[in-house]
């Protein structure tokens, strides 16, 4: 699997984050962790690698031609919350959505969508009143879909499914689990214990289990098994409380 160049991002962002404001001090002189809490978010970013790779069954001269590609990179939004326990260890879940640019050929075009949620496991490597740095491991499931779009004169057909009409559309859907890693930072903008969080995500997901691509229950010969991969940005931002020590 390529790494994108977000990938990059986290070892940049991981001494800074490290070093970063150490917290108001206990009396004692020591600094203020979290103990135990949670925060919920939303978030926004994007996701760079391929989508579907659905490319050489849009390429087939019966179907978009060969101009078509897979899109190799999308928009996501969702959200999800994190509970931390015992001052390191992570818990959380999260939901999301995926959006691509419409791909074309010389006789339509295509767009995909994703979607799904999953579980994350996680350690509180940094844990001050002001900065949570979390890696963590995730997975889940979700569905893709791929809609065509007939702007020709004449039927198209995509892999051995029945021909699209002329100004027709048509759906096909797939199923797939995701394993995921990355590295989540919060900045914790409280007012006494609880109040906003602003963070970022960065890290990687493969998708794994794939089920065959499908439209009216009927799966399709002839088309890979979709795929989603690649690298993640994401921005969050919400809110929690926490007690702390």
């Amino acid at each position: 699997m390529r790494i994108p160049a977000c990938l990059l991002a986290l070892a940049l962002l991981t001494p800074a984050i490290a070093n970063a404001n150490e917290g108001p001090q206990r009396e004692d002189g020591g600094r203020r962790r979290a103990r135990a809490g949670g925060l919920g978010y939303m978030q926004l970013g994007t996701h760079i690698g391929p989508v579907g790779d659905i490319g050489g069954a849009l390429r087939a001269p019966n179907a978009l031609g060969d101009r078509a590609t897979s899109p190799e990179f999308g928009y996501t939004f969702g959200g999800g919350g994190r509970a931390l326990l015992l001052r390191r260890l992570v818990i959380g879940g999260r939901g999301f959505g995926l959006f691509t640019p419409r791909v074309g050929g010389q006789r339509g075009f295509a767009t995909v969508t994703a979607g799904g949620g999953g579980f994350e496991l996680g350690v509180a490597a940094v844990n001050r009143k002001a900065w949570l740095l979390i890696p963590y491991v995730g997975g889940g499931a979700g569905g893709m879909t791929v809609e065509v779009a007939n702007e020709s004169d004449a039927p198209l057909a995509v892999a051995d499914d029945e021909p699209i009409p002329v100004e027709g559309r048509r759906s096909y859907d797939a199923g797939f689990g995701y394993i995921e890693f990355g590295v989540a930072t919060h900045r914790l903008l409280f007012f006494g214990d609880g109040g906003l969080a602003l963070g970022l995500d960065v890290g990687g997901m493969i998708s794994v289990a794939a089920t065959p691509w499908n439209t009216g229950g009927r799966d399709l010969e002839g088309i890979d098994r979709p795929r989603l991969r690649g690298g993640f940005l994401r921005l969050t931002i919400g809110g929690g409380g926490f007690t702390f020590d």
